[in-house]
């Protein structure tokens, strides 16, 4: 097992003990009290961040915790064929862990440009048609929300997490309040009027209460019933996720403002928002154009 000693640590002693300490002991420390309790990050979040650091942590075995094991790592990862995008999402596990441990741990990696995978509308219609041909007992039992799900998520652009903690008392005279977002930001979403008759339907038949969540779903149940759904429906690559890439190149598409996309996304980035101009480049079609005679 991992281990860590005041020679190689020099965090306040109040998060080591005398001598050597399993280094998964100092993780769940952590996860508790960096993760949760300082930056209040999502339960998801902090599961993806956890499991990273796991795999790190057993990769080390009993080597002492430096950033000199940090690169190590991703050096290997990089042999054994990790993609960039994992080992940046590595990189972006480790490094804040060993500085809450007092260890700088800096790396230049090259910048990776990847572009939101787009699914088109026909994609989403034949989407929804397989939820609702599908013949199995949970199914059936299920279809109405099912399908209200997946339109939620391509008419709302909301996270998987902000779906599955959405509650009735969220939606309010035809808008969608969504509290306490990605990095602790609240926003608005208007609903288009399809949605919110079907959701306000859903809620009465339903007789869900105020406080209610809206779709009493588990993350596992939900990534299941859109993967398998897309299966049936012959689409690759559809998740929640997804969904929202859906939404947000929809808009871009037909001639959003990139600031009010960036706003009901909840972006705190403009930047991040700009990549779906480069799924659609309706600005650079129009300029190619100009070479038509």
């Amino acid at each position: 097992m991992a281990r860590i000693g005041s020679k190689n640590i020099k965090a306040p002693p109040d998060r080591l003990l005398q001598g050597q300490l399993s280094v998964l002991v100092v993780l769940n420390d952590y996860c508790h009290q960096e993760l949760q309790i300082e930056k209040d990050l999502a339960p998801l979040t902090i599961s993806k961040y956890r499991q990273q650091l796991a795999f790190f942590c057993n990769w080390l075995g009993e080597r002492a915790l430096s950033a000199e094991m940090g690169a190590l790592f991703l050096s290997e990862l990089r042999q054994q064929g990790y993609s960039r995008a994992s080992i940046h999402a590595y990189y972006a596990a480790i490094r804040p862990f060993l500085r809450w441990l007092g260890i700088e741990f800096k790396l230049k990696l090259k910048k990776i440009r990847q572009l939101p995978r787009y699914h088109t509308k026909e994609e989403f219609d034949r989407l929804v048609q397989a939820i609702a041909q599908r013949q199995d007992t949970w199914a059936k039992r299920n279809k109405e929300r099912d399908i209200l799900i997946v339109k939620t998520l391509a008419y709302t652009g909301l996270r998987r997490s902000e779906l599955l903690s959405l509650k009735c008392q969220d939606i309010k005279e035809g808008f969608l309040f969504v509290y306490r977002g990605k990095g602790e930001r609240d926003r608005v979403i208007p609903l288009t009027k399809t949605l919110k008759k079907e959701l306000n339907k859903y809620i009465k038949k339903n007789h869900l209460l105020p406080g209610d969540r809206v779709f009493p779903i588990g993350p596992n149940r939900l990534a299941r019933m859109i993967r398998e759904s897309a299966a049936r429906a012959g689409i690759a690559n559809m998740t929640a996720h997804q969904l929202r890439h859906f939404f947000a190149t929809r808009l871009v598409e037909r001639g959003a403002e990139l600031r009010k996309v960036q706003e009901l996304l909840g972006h705190e980035d403009i930047s991040t928002t700009a990549t779906y101009l480069d799924v659609i480049p309706i600005h650079l079609s129009q300029t190619i154009e100009l070479l038509e005679d």
